[in-house]
């Protein structure tokens, strides 16, 4: 399937950077291009490019610019290698992480609840339309993914039998989820959560060893900072050697020049009056950012990108609202429509019988020694991910499912307990498996019913992907994903001359020839619709604060998956 996808698939938004960043690090050791997620899966994944002999387009004006969606374009659709061939390889390594997941996902199902267990929890996620749609790309979620589930499998193996083998284990899988994506610093609270929770529900009495667990996270923090250094080239940089810091103390200038410090929003004008270097303090920052070379300097730079990027915020749609900081509940909604019904229905299932069975029942019971019977390998796969779910609540960057990703692989081994439920009565039991049964069907039919738009699923409780726009927009449905599929549709009609507007990075032009601008609302309102096909996105075209959204009043003629729509006047 993921094979499939990868052919027929076309490059989405995020790959542009990831593709170029990735083999410019390989080949030039400039971190530069998208530097707001560390390098490993990028440089894995175009490890196989460097056999094309693709020159790094470095005399590129988006090279020195850092414009990593023009470089990506650049790189990868005016390169001496075919664009199809270059996306097509560096999304190999994507797929066996993947597979690396789902073993891992497998296995552990089957030491917890069974090898039946371990079958179900395979299904669950080999049918999942939302790692089907991510699990082939070159992107960071699935990868997080897969790390999530590592480390709390290792470190609780090493919590249940404590030995320097499986501590280095963890050590390395921690490093690597570290040095995937900037959200995985959310391991560090997850993982001391679990180390103490480990110890308060133990069943014998012992006292808590602050040495051994200090010794612990020492390992971990040195393996990862050794792990880190080394990805990025052993890297040691001044900030102010880079030209980015430079123009920030020029642009800081130009504010107090103009006069203009009060005019900036709230949390920009004391970083003007920090950065004096004048004061003490910006005296300080400017000699450390003058003389100090920093380790892994790209690392922290695009880390502290991420933390700005979270504070102001990104452009996000939910429900027809627009807003740059996001709204708590949009990850719960987006798990309650971009989830399949078996996996929602079955989740609360299972969490009503789990609290009844282990919580509620036995009320003779104290509560506290309910919670202590609990085996904590139950814990392990109910803490992590609900911690990870809670924060991603904070999170102001609101752009799809994707950011949720972690949570899934828990709930599928969670669920895949209940083909290893004892039901003693014959009527029960006939109807329990009925059930079950039905359901799992029910998922794999939504798998067949989706095939191959993965990306844009949405489930029936609200009408299925027909509806998925009036809810969520961005990597939920219109990633780009289907250009190429747009290129057969013309071809196939003998469509020459169209008004083009698609979201995404790629270059159209590789794959659509003779495109016409797309008319702007006030262009309509003003001129009328002039006759011929007009073809636009999801994006833009129900964008309530866009430019481009007339045409959404009007019944299209096609539409190439969920994600692009044609009209003809």
């Amino acid at each position: 399937m993921n094979l499939y996808l990868t052919l027929e698939d076309s490059q989405t938004i995020d790959e542009g950077p990831h593709i170029s960043g990735g083999l410019s690090y390989l080949k030039t050791g400039d971190f530069r291009i998208n530097p707001e997620h560390p390098p490993l899966v990028k440089e894995l994944s175009t490890l196989p490019l460097l056999g094309l002999n693709i020159s790094i387009p470095t005399d590129h004006e988006s090279w020195h610019n850092y414009n990593q969606w023009d470089f990506g374009r650049q790189l990868i659709y005016h390169s001496s290698a075919w664009p199809d061939t270059i996306v097509f390889l560096a999304r190999l390594f994507p797929i066996i992480l993947g597979l690396i997941l789902g073993f891992y996902i497998y296995r552990w199902a089957k030491e917890i609840f069974g090898f039946q267990s371990g079958l179900l929890a395979l299904f669950l996620y080999c049918l999942s339309p939302n790692f089907i749609a991510h699990s082939h790309l070159v992107t960071t979620d699935t990868a997080l993914a897969l790390f999530f589930v590592l480390i709390i499998y290792y470190f609780g193996k090493y919590l249940k039998n404590p030995s320097k083998k499986i501590l280095f284990v963890a050590a390395i899988v921690f490093a690597l989820g570290f040095n995937t994506k900037y959200s995985a610093v959310l391991f560090i609270p997850v993982l001391i959560f679990i180390y103490f929770w480990h110890w308060l529900v133990k069943k014998e009495k012992t006292k808590l060893r602050l040495k051994k667990f200090l010794l612990v996270f020492l390992v971990f923090f040195v393996i990862t900072a050794a792990t880190t250094f080394m990805l990025y080239g052993f890297e040691m940089k001044k900030p102010l050697e880079e030209p980015r810091v430079q123009k920030l103390y020029q642009e800081r200038q130009e504010l107090i020049d103009k006069n203009l410090v009060k005019t900036q929003p709230l949390f920009i004008q004391p970083l003007v009056s920090l950065a004096n270097p004048e004061t003490k303090t910006g005296s300080f920052i400017y000699n450390f950012a003058k003389n100090i070379s920093v380790p892994a300097y790209t690392y922290w730079r695009g880390f502290f990108s991420v933390l700005s990027h979270n504070h102001w915020g990104h452009g996000a749609y939910l429900m027809g609202m627009t807003g740059t900081q996001g709204w708590w509940y949009y990850f719960i909604i987006a798990y309650l429509i971009k989830t399949p019904l078996t996996t929602v229905l079955l989740s609360l299932f299972v969490f009503i019988l789990f609290v009844w069975k282990k919580i509620i029942k036995n009320i003779e019971i104290p509560f506290w020694q309910k919670i202590k019977n609990i085996d904590f390998k139950y814990w392990l796969i109910i803490w992590p991910p609900l911690i990870y779910f809670l924060w991603s609540l904070t999170s102001h960057i609101n752009l799809g499912v994707r950011h949720i990703l972690p949570v899934y692989p828990f709930i599928f081994i969670g669920l895949s307990s209940l083909v290893s439920i004892k039901i003693r009565k014959r009527k029960r039991k006939i109807i329990y498996n009925t059930g079950l049964t039905l359901m799992i069907i029910y998922y794999l039919a939504t798998n067949i019913m989706i095939f191959p738009f993965y990306l844009s699923y949405f489930n029936e409780a609200i009408g299925g992907p027909e509806n998925g726009h009036q809810y969520l927009l961005d990597s939920n449905i219109d990633w780009g994903q289907d250009v190429k599929r747009l290129e057969k549709w013309l071809d196939k009609n003998n469509i020459k001359n169209y008004h083009t507007l698609l979201f995404g990075s790629l270059d159209s032009s590789y794959y659509l020839d003779n495109q016409l601008s797309f008319p702007k609302n006030e262009e309509v309102r003003q001129n009328g619709i002039s006759p011929g096909y007009y073809i636009i996105s999801a994006g833009p075209l129900f964008d309530p604060n866009g430019d481009w959204h007339w045409p959404h009043k009007y019944k299209p003629i096609n539409k190439i998956g969920y994600s692009i729509y044609i009209y003809q006047f």
